[in-house]
């Protein structure tokens, strides 16, 4: 019995099953927290810019910049999914962008 002594005293697998409850949500309520941080600012995202994909939103929202704009620059086959050929064009492109941005030495 987990609760124990008629649910007045909690026994020894009622006190384990509490604490791997609280070993397994303690760290989560950072995510759930980061989730309400980043929650307006996300909407707010998608509003100004409804051709977004919701994943290249959040990578916007959340900073990553450069990840966030490959994703909604890909190019998309007939079947609405990218190709290979995508990400090594995408990596390809965003490699000249740097060397054009770097000053000569």
């Amino acid at each position: 019995d987990v609760i124990g002594d008629d649910g007045r005293n909690i026994s020894e697998a009622g006190l384990y099953t509490l604490e791997y409850v609280f070993v397994i949500l303690t760290p989560l309520m950072g995510f759930f927290n980061a989730g309400v941080y980043f929650y307006p600012r996300y909407s707010a995202k998608r509003l100004q810019n409804p051709e977004l994909t919701k994943m290249s939103c959040l990578c916007l929202v959340l900073g990553f910049e450069g990840l966030g704009k490959r994703l909604s620059d890909r190019r998309r086959d007939k079947t609405g999914t990218s190709t290979p050929d995508d990400a090594r064009s995408g990596s390809a492109q965003e490699e000249e962008e740097k060397e054009e941005e770097r000053p000569d030495e």
